[in-house]
């Protein structure tokens, strides 16, 4: 597998190859020409019928029968019958397999190592994570930090994995917290120092950060217990004040 292809901005639910020729998108959209020709047969019969445009509404529900309707049968064809079939095709329109992957790649950056770019998919990773809760687990940090890389990356899968995996491994020891279980005493351990019956969902991660804003909040709410109201006015409720 070869990360580096990108996508034209999004419409109607859809984006397409960037940089892929117009004839060949065309060649193969026969699928979604075929629902557009359904549909608008569709509308132009609402129209008639009923003098009106369809609201939004009805129009969903037009493209939808549309899409139903022009579904093809399905058909135990072979892959490679299929895979043959679609090569065939692009030769058709004069564009060589081979020629036309290394066009659509070649605007892809390389994965070579950058710092910068290293650093900013972490710290994007972990305001990403810190907006949607306070503690994470592993997997969820390696998650987050292959989501912030760039999608333009000339590379193979395998390449982007071992970075990304590094980098997560890099964000435990330098800038999280594990607040896991303790390990007991005289229990096996893997390599990472953690025991070999943990399963996968047991690690949890935060920052030091989450944890001095948690006990300041214990704090607050500590001080708010032990006021005894003696300066209060009657019938008042005390409310929560912030020391610096």
């Amino acid at each position: 597998m070869i990360i580096g292809l990108t996508a034209v901005p999004v419409k109607d639910g859809l984006a397409e190859m960037a940089d892929a020729p117009t004839e060949v998108l065309n060649a193969f959209s026969e699928r979604t020409r075929q629902m557009e020709a359904r549909r608008d047969a569709k509308v132009e019969r609402f129209v008639e019928g009923l003098g009106r445009q369809p609201t939004g509404r009805e129009r969903w529900k037009l493209d939808r029968e549309a899409a139903v309707e022009s579904r093809p049968t399905k058909t135990s064809v072979d892959a490679a019958v299929l895979h043959r079939r679609w090569l065939d095709q692009l030769h058709d329109l004069g564009h060589d397999p081979d020629r036309y992957t290394a066009r659509l790649l070649s605007k892809a950056r390389a994965l070579d190592a950058d710092e910068t770019t290293d650093r900013a998919a972490t710290t994007a990773a972990l305001s990403q994570l810190r907006d949607t809760q306070s503690v994470w687990r592993p997997a969820e940090v390696t998650r987050e930090i292959a989501a912030a890389f760039p999608t333009r990356l000339g590379a193979t899968a395998a390449e982007v994995v071992e970075r990304v995996e590094r980098l997560a491994s890099q964000a435990e020891d330098t800038l999280l917290v594990d607040i896991s279980r303790p390990v007991p005493d005289g229990v096996p351990v893997r390599r990472d120092g953690r025991p070999v019956t943990e399963g996968a969902l047991d690690r949890m991660l935060t920052t030091d950060a989450i944890l001095d804003e948690e006990e300041r909040i214990l704090a607050l709410a500590q001080r708010w217990s032990d006021d005894d109201g003696t300066d209060a006015e009657p019938g008042s409720r005390h409310r929560l004040q912030a020391h610096p």
